[in-house]
């Protein structure tokens, strides 16, 4: 049973990969024959993970078949506003834990990338390193699983909607990674919720910028939301 488990979560970490990669389309039926030859698995642990990433919010079934999941832009705005209640605290419980050397290197990584045009892959390696290692260096293991699996609908509608923001992406990140450095909880706390607060109002502005062109309004699609 344990080589099931492990084969199943082979399958799931590739199939997680590939998502995050926009390697598999939203809402094209994945063929489960072709995945398990891709993976390497059988048919058994596959399934075991397309349940997981059912789980997680990332896959949704039509039928026999499963696809990616296709977040609106009322589910991201939701989704962020739980992000805005846990990362914060995060931050703040991180802050002084996590370790110099990581921080230096991380750091370095992110103004390397200050200068793209675009998101490239990565990107978005350095934004999961970042906020997935300050949730871990919360010391909160449960907080930590709950900012991973909050995290996911988030970034599949980046992927699918770049906000192509990198340099104040940089700019806020090192902020937090600052802060952190510095063992300052407040100072974590409040650069972490200012750039999630950013996330948010720059797609608000652009839904704003869209609206406006067709005649509607921003707070129609985001459900009357204000920020």
């Amino acid at each position: 049973m344990s080589a099931v488990i492990n084969r199943a979560e082979q399958a799931r970490a590739g199939l997680l990969q590939r998502i995050l990669l926009r390697q598999i389309p939203v809402d094209q039926p994945l063929v489960e024959e072709r995945l398990a030859l891709d993976l390497a698995v059988s048919r058994t642990p596959l399934r075991e993970a397309l349940l997981r990433l059912a789980a997680d919010g990332l896959l949704v079934k039509h039928g026999r078949n499963w696809s990616v999941k296709a977040v609106t832009v009322e589910t991201y705005l939701a989704t962020m506003d739980v992000r805005l209640l846990l990362e914060p605290e995060a931050a703040r419980l991180a802050a002084g834990r996590l370790p110099r050397e990581q921080i230096r290197t991380l750091s370095e990584t992110i103004q390397g990338l200050a200068d793209e045009q675009r998101q490239i892959e990565p990107h978005w390696a350095a934004d999961d390193a970042l906020h997935d290692g300050i949730a871990e260096a919360s010391g909160n293991p449960v907080l930590a699983a709950v900012i991973r699996r909050v995290r996911m609908p988030t970034r599949l509608f980046e992927l699918a909607k770049p906000f192509e923001r990198v340099a104040a992406d940089a700019a806020e990140h090192l902020a937090i990674l600052d802060a952190v450095d510095e063992g300052d909880g407040r100072a974590a706390e409040d650069a972490m919720r200012q750039h999630l607060s950013n996330l948010i109002a720059n797609l608000l502005e652009r839904l704003g910028s869209t609206m406006d062109k067709a005649g509607g309004g921003a707070q129609r699609v985001a459900g009357g939301r204000s920020e």
